[in-house]
């Protein structure tokens, strides 16, 4: 091999990592923009003697430059995840506060939770967590 050679494989090497550094790079931008998890809020509630937490999670960070922002809200039993729905909040490019929700309990008798998330340019959009229609 000579020397030319050597200088050239060594050239190719430095420009393939260069070339995975910045790809990996991007990747990690790209999660943190559009993938990571945020906790913005959490509240409990005590259903028939049962401790209850919901969580509200924005996805990621809103529409570039003023679209929607993804929220995952979470239900939880002593810890572990029963249920979740994913949402769209079209919040003029804000991201999610506690003020972007409310959690109440919908009805007594079957301790149904309604989650209701806000945003300044939707109307309320309630989900329902339908406790009563839940199998162990």
């Amino acid at each position: 091999m000579t020397k030319a050679s050597k200088i050239a494989i060594t050239v190719a090497i430095i420009f393939a990592i260069f070339i995975l550094l910045i790809v990996t790079a991007i990747g990690i931008f790209k999660w943190n923009v559009d993938k990571k998890p945020h906790v913005i809020d959490e509240k409990s509630l005590t259903i028939a003697g049962e401790n209850y937490t919901v969580t509200l999670i924005q996805v990621g960070d809103p529409d570039f430059p003023f679209g929607a922002t993804t929220a995952r809200v979470e239900l939880r039993l002593d810890g572990k995840k029963i249920d979740s729905f994913t949402a769209d909040v079209a919040h003029d490019g804000a991201i999610l506060s506690p003020k972007s929700w409310d959690v109440c309990i919908h009805d007594e008798r079957t301790g149904d939770i309604a989650v209701t998330l806000f945003g300044s340019e939707q109307e309320p959009d309630t989900h329902i967590f339908f406790l009563s229609l839940r199998i162990d």
